[in-house]
């Protein structure tokens, strides 16, 4: 069993308080949990309006698979139209 982390570091586009962040970081938390069954959670950066970092996690007994699933997430968050990538990271535990 591997437990893949993918940590994101992101700018939200247009946020002019932290409302305008949780509502666009919600509606991306809930397209890509249903698209691909995985955790998704604010972890940092709770108290900047314009930028977040985002962890998602997932478990699976093929590392490969699990892989193809956290980069086929980070693409997902690179092609929302209010949130820009600036760094990412994946760790397997």
């Amino acid at each position: 069993m591997t437990v893949g982390v993918l940590v994101l570091r992101v700018g939200i586009t247009d946020s002019r308080s932290l409302k305008d962040t949780r509502s666009v970081l919600l509606r991306l938390f809930g397209r890509i949990r249903r698209a691909f069954n995985v955790s998704m959670s604010e972890v940092g950066d709770r108290d900047i309006r314009d930028r977040a970092v985002i962890a998602v996690t997932s478990v699976n007994s093929d590392k490969t698979y699990l892989n193809a699933t956290l980069l086929t997430v980070k693409h997902e968050v690179e092609m929302t139209a209010d949130v820009v990538l600036s760094d990412f990271t994946i760790e397997f535990l």
